[in-house]
């Protein structure tokens, strides 16, 4: 499965948009722990919606 251009920009602007919301936050992760954790959730979002699927 790919995006397409649309879903790649529009990607990458909340993902921007992300990480600038968490560099407010005053927590001590650097972008590497802020990019580690979104693929994280990016991950078990993907497994939930494939599960999901299996059940339709």
């Amino acid at each position: 499965m790919q995006l397409t251009r649309k879903g790649a920009a529009r990607h990458s602007e909340l993902n921007a948009r992300l990480l600038a919301i968490a560099s407010t936050m005053g927590i001590a992760l650097d972008e590497a722990d802020i990019r580690k954790t979104a693929g994280i959730v990016r991950q078990l979002s993907d497994d939930v919606k494939v599960r999901s699927e299996r059940l339709s």
